[in-house]
């Protein structure tokens, strides 16, 4: 929706090899109120290329040495980075990634972070449904982006 010339300039300290928006937990369940992850969401990630790390992250996935499933986990890609790189990863302001249950749980944040770069569209996908929903309005964004098969990108 926005430039993204931020995020290519974006400085990541020498120990971090991820910039990513917080999550977003409900610890009480799907009704309960909303708080903030300790962890990041994977949907949208910088990921600054480093060949050690890689190698010494894929060594130690299949020696086993990364506990990240627990009983409420499902094994993502999401909770292993998490658990891989546990605090050394740098926040994203919510404008380049804009988790779309913001919008619904933490109301005050999405209009809080100003107009949105990037909408990391998790509860409702506006390419399979007609969003009539209670996100009807950030679907609504992505109805009015042109793609590159309307206006020629290359």
């Amino acid at each position: 929706l926005g430039s993204l010339e931020e995020l290519a300039r974006w400085h990541m300290p020498a120990d971090c090899t991820i910039a990513a928006t917080r999550d977003i937990n409900r610890p009480q369940g799907p009704r309960g109120p909303a708080i903030w992850a300790n962890g990041f969401n994977s949907g949208v990630m910088l990921i600054k290329p480093n060949r050690s790390f890689a190698s010494q992250m894929i060594a130690d996935m299949l020696a086993d040495k990364v506990n990240y499933i627990n009983i409420n986990s499902r094994g993502s890609d999401q909770e292993f980075l998490n658990a891989y790189v546990h605090l050394r990863w740098v926040e994203l302001p919510i404008r380049y990634g804009a988790n779309l249950i913001l919008y619904s749980a933490m109301r005050d944040k999405w209009d809080g972070a100003g107009t949105k770069h990037i909408i990391h569209y998790t509860m409702e996908k506006p390419w399979r449904s007609t969003c009539n929903t209670k996100y009807a309005a950030p679907c609504q964004l992505w109805k009015q982006v042109k793609t590159c098969d309307q206006v020629g990108c290359f």
